[in-house]
C-alpha cells in the first residue's frame, strides 16, 4: 500500500547525463580520458627510466543540494557541483611498486609533494583540450613522484630482511567493463528548503526540547574510470540523506541529544515522515526524566539498532586488512608498518561462536552497500568473512595483505569498507527466550537486574549536530578498549519483566574479543544503514578524496553478552537554564 506523504515532494533530475543499459557512453570527459590514457602509456617515460606498468584516472562528478532548518527557520541552504580526478600511476611491478610506501625523510626535511592520487579540482565545462590538459598534468607529477618513491623503497628494503613471504603491491585483477546508471530523482533547492522548514518546525510544539534541526542532503556521485588494463565503469549514484537532531537537559542538568538519520535512492521513495519525528520527540522527552546508571557490571542485550550500531564500531572494524607500509626510517616503523588491521593476526583463529557465519555480500539487492563493480572496477562478489566462527579472511583492496591474492572488491571511495554484512547463527533463538536467557543470569549471580541497550549514537550523525553550549562527555581510555560511542536508550530489565528507562550510559572496556564469547542472539534480525566510519583509516593507503557518502548496511540479530560494564559519562554538568525557553515561558 502506498504511503501518502507529509509534504508533496516534486522532484528534480539530475543535469548529469544518463546512458544506455549495459554500454558506456561516448561522452566529452570519457574520451578525453581513453585518448590521454593511450598517448601516455605510449610515450611516457623519463630518460632511461622505468614506464608506468599501471595507470588508471578516475573522475567523480559531484552534484548536492543541500537544507537545513531549525524551529521552522531555514538556517542554511546551499547547491554545488565539481569534479575531482585521481591519477594512479605505478611503475615497477605487481610485485612491488612504489606504492605503500611512506618517505619519513621528506616529511621530517618539509618536503612537500603533489600527490595526483589524492585528487585535484577539473573545470565543470565539459572542454575536452582542457580536461587533456589536466590529466597530463596529474600523470605527469603521478609519475615523477612514482619514480622517486620506487628509488627510495627500494634503497630502504635493500639493507632489510623480510620475514614471511613476499606480498606483492597490487592484485591481478579480470578486466571489467561495466555500466551502474540509476537514474537520478532529488529534491531540488527550493522543495529540499520547503521539507526541511516544515519539518523542523514540528519541534515548536515539544516543550523542553532546547535545541532541533532538520537537514537535507541530496547528492548524485557520477563515477568515471579508465585503467591501462583495459577496465572501465561509469557509475551513477544518487542518494538522499534526511536527518533530524534534538537537545534536552535533565532535571540534574545532563545533556541529552538524540539524532535519526533516514536514507533514499528517490525522491519518491520518501514517506510521511511527521510521525517519525513525534515518536522521537517523545522518546527524547521520556529519557530527559529517565533516571542514571551510576556504575553498572552484567549482562547486557543490545538489540535492534543498538546491536547493528555496536557491531559497526566494535567488530566491523577490525575487519579491514590493510597493507603493510615501508618507512625509509625504522624510527617510523612502529606507526606506520605494523598497522596492518585489528585482526591481521587473527585468521583461522575464533572471533565469534562456532555456530557464526558473517558474509560481506556487495552483490545483495536493494540495500544500500550494493555494487556491480568497486572503485578499482574489481567485479563485486560474496566474501565469507567468519565461518563456524572462524576468520577465514580479511575484506581488502588490489594492495594485498598476507595470505591472499586477490581483492575482495572492497575499495570504496578513499580506502576500504564493507559492503552489506551479513551475521547469521544456527543457534539463534526468540528475542522473548534471549530476554529469559539474561534474566537467567541476572538469578544465578544474585544481581537485581540486567539491562537492555536499544539505540547507541552513531559517530558519523553526531557532525549533524550544531555545536552548541551542551557539553560532550567523554570517558576515558580502558588499555585497548574500544572507544564506542555513547548509549542513547537503555533499559534496567527487572526479574518481573518491568523495564525502567535509563540515560547518560558508556559503554567501558569493551573490545572486539568480547563477541567471541556471546552468550547468545535472537531469530529476529534488524537491518540498520549508516555511514561507515574507519577509525584507522591512513591517507598513506592512497585514493582520492572521499565523495559522496560510504554506506553501509547491516543485518544483524541481537546479541547478548554476560559481562559488560555501562558507567556514567566522566565530565561536568552544565547548569539549566535560567530562564524558559522562549516559546513556552
Amino acid at each position: 500500500m502506498r504511503r501518502r506523504s507529509f509534504i508533496s515532494i516534486p522532484a528534480v533530475a539530475a543535469v548529469i547525463p544518463t546512458s544506455l543499459p549495459g554500454a558506456l557512453p561516448e561522452d566529452t570527459l570519457l574520451k578525453a580520458m581513453r585518448d590521454e590514457l593511450k598517448r601516455s602509456l605510449k610515450k611516457l617515460q623519463l630518460e632511461n627510466l622505468e614506464k608506468p606498468y599501471y595507470l588508471s584516472y578516475r573522475i567523480a562528478e559531484t552534484q548536492t543540494i543541500s537544507a537545513a532548518a531549525s524551529f521552522g527557520a531555514l538556517s542554511s541552504s546551499n547547491e554545488f557541483r565539481r569534479r575531482i580526478l585521481a591519477t594512479d600511476c605505478r611503475v615497477g611491478s605487481y610485485e612491488m611498486d612504489n606504492t605503500n610506501f611512506y618517505s619519513a625523510r621528506n616529511a621530517m626535511s618539509g618536503v612537500i609533494r603533489f600527490q595526483a592520487n589524492f585528487g585535484i579540482t577539473l573545470p565543470l565545462d565539459d572542454d575536452y583540450d582542457e580536461i587533456r590538459r589536466q590529466l597530463w598534468l596529474s600523470t605527469d607529477a603521478g609519475y615523477k613522484q612514482a619514480l622517486d618513491d620506487l628509488a627510495k623503497k627500494r634503497a630502504a628494503l635493500e639493507n632489510r630482511t623480510r620475514t614471511g613471504a613476499a606480498i606483492g603491491d597490487l592484485s591481478k585483477e579480470e578486466k571489467t567493463e561495466t555500466v551502474e546508471d540509476q537514474p537520478a530523482n532529488l529534491l531540488n533547492k527550493q522543495k529540499s528548503e520547503a521539507l526541511v522548514k516544515q519539518l523542523s518546525a514540528l519541534f515548536r510544539d515539544a516543550k523542553g526540547i532546547d535545541n532541533s534541526g532538520v537537514r537535507i542532503e541530496s547528492t548524485t556521485v557520477l563515477t568515471r574510470f579508465v585503467s591501462s588494463e583495459g577496465t572501465e565503469f561509469w557509475r551513477n549514484s544518487p542518494n538522499i540523506m534526511i536527518n533530524w537532531y534534538a537537545e534536552a537537559q535533565a532535571s540534574d542538568g545532563m545533556p541529552i541529544s538524540d539524532v535519526e538519520t533516514h536514507y533514499f535512492t528517490s525522491a519518491s521513495e520518501i514517506p510521511d515522515l511527521k510521525n517519525n519525528i513525534l515518536a522521537f520527540q517523545k522518546r527524547l522527552l521520556n529519557l530527559s526524566a529517565a533516571k542514571t546508571l551510576t556504575r553498572y557490571a552484567g549482562p547486557v542485550i543490545f538489540e535492534g539498532q543498538a546491536a547493528a550500531e555496536l557491531f559497526a564500531q566494535g567488530f566491523a572494524t577490525a575487519l579491514l586488512g590493510t597493507p603493510r607500509i615501508v618507512v625509509d626510517d625504522q624510527r617510523f616503523e612502529g606507526i606506520f608498518g605494523a598497522n596492518t588491521g585489528v585482526f591481521s593476526d587473527k585468521i583461522s583463529t575464533r572471533v565469534l561462536p562456532s555456530h557464526m557465519r558473517l558474509t560481506d555480500d556487495p552483490t545483495r539487492p536493494n540495500l544500500a552497500g550494493s555494487y556491480k563493480v568497486d572503485e578499482d572496477g574489481v567485479k563485486a562478489k560474496p566474501t565469507v568473512v567468519v565461518q563456524g566462527g572462524i576468520l577465514k579472511r580479511l575484506l581488502n583492496t588490489r594492495s594485498l595483505v598476507p595470505g591472499v591474492t586477490d581483492s575482495t572488491a572492497n575499495r570504496r571511495a578513499a580506502g576500504i569498507a564493507p559492503s552489506n554484512l551479513i551475521l547469521e547463527s544456527s543457534k539463534a533463538v526468540p528475542a522473548a527466550q534471549l530476554k529469559q536467557d539474561l534474566l537467567q543470569i541476572v538469578k544465578d549471580r544474585g544481581l537485581e537486574f540486567g539491562v537492555l541497550i536499544r539505540k547507541i549514537a552513531n559517530p558519523a550523525d553526531q557532525f549533524a549536530k550544531p555545536r552548541g553550549r551542551m557539553v560532550i562527555f567523554t570517558g576515558g581510555p580502558a588499555g585497548q578498549a574500544l572507544q564506542l560511542s555513547p548509549v542513547i536508550e537503555a533499559v534496567r530489565l527487572f526479574p518481573d519483566g518491568r523495564e525502567e528507562l535509563l540515560r547518560n550510559i558508556e559503554i567501558s572496556g569493551f573490545n572486539t574479543s568480547a563477541f567471541r564469547d556471546l552468550s547468545g542472539v535472537s531469530q529476529e534480525t534488524t537491518t540498520y544503514t549508516a555511514q561507515f566510519r574507519n577509525p584507522r583509516m591512513s591517507p598513506l593507503m592512497g585514493g582520492m578524496i572521499l565523495q559522496g557518502r560510504v554506506l553501509t548496511t547491516y543485518i544483524v540479530p541481537s546479541l547478548l553478552f554476560e559481562d559488560v560494564t555501562l558507567q556514567l559519562p566522566a565530565g561536568e554538568v552544565p547548569k539549566l537554564p535560567f530562564i524558559a525557553h522562549p516559546s513556552f515561558a
